[in-house]
């Protein structure tokens, strides 16, 4: 059924719309405790956030966020929590669940828990240009434009050839003089031009250390 809806409705449009439950979550009434990690896109970990904004009427809740792979299947993890906050709710005892605020957080690979008020936590924003020579930074410099190949270009050649474009962009900012915490959401605006006939853009944010390490 669903396949046949995937093949029907490619897009986003009125029928997903129809079968879409978040608005449903303004109806739960009890408390709701959300726990995720870093690992788990794209499905739990954005359902996380809006489950967050849509239980708007539940009494109380709380958001424990692991470190990368903090949730393992089938779900080992917060079980000291899940009986902390069921023995509040359940059983009226002073488990010391609620205690701090509402939103715990670990920074992925950073091991620390932070605490927050709200989701996402107050921060700085930052708008980055991705200029046409291969710099992210502030300003957008010269206008210009970048190629790359799509894999569907080259069909039925014997191998790339010397004078391709690459087939990803990457785009490095300068060195950061200080610790830098991405947290909440990230927006990119892409204005593109594909000469394929079928294409999808896949982004990657990575943070590169000093010996060339990738995260």
């Amino acid at each position: 059924l669903w396949l046949d809806a995937a093949v029907r409705h490619p897009l986003r449009d009125e029928w997903w719309d129809d079968r879409n439950l978040l608005p449903l979550l303004e109806n739960v009434d009890i408390p709701v405790y959300l726990g995720c990690d870093w690992q788990n896109v794209p499905l739990h970990l954005p359902s996380t956030f809006s489950a967050w904004t849509h239980l708007t009427k539940s009494p109380c809740v709380r958001i424990g966020m692991l470190d990368e792979f903090g949730l393992t299947w089938p779900w080992e993890s917060l079980h000291i929590e899940a009986l902390a906050w069921f023995d509040h709710w359940l059983k009226g005892r002073d488990t010391g669940i609620l205690a701090g605020p509402p939103v715990r957080y670990v920074m992925p690979g950073e091991g620390n828990w932070h605490e927050a008020e709200s989701w996402p936590p107050p921060s700085t924003f930052i708008e980055m240009a991705l200029r046409a020579d291969g710099a992210l930074a502030a300003d957008d410099a010269a206008a210009g434009s970048r190629e790359f190949l799509t894999l569907g270009a080259g069909l039925n050649r014997g191998g790339p050839s010397t004078i391709d474009p690459p087939a990803q962009l990457t785009w490095t900012t300068a060195p950061l003089a200080e610790t830098l915490d991405v947290v909440g959401d990230i927006e990119l605006r892409l204005v593109a031009a594909a000469t394929a006939i079928d294409t999808a853009w896949i982004v990657t944010l990575t943070d590169v250390a000093p010996d060339g390490t990738a995260t």
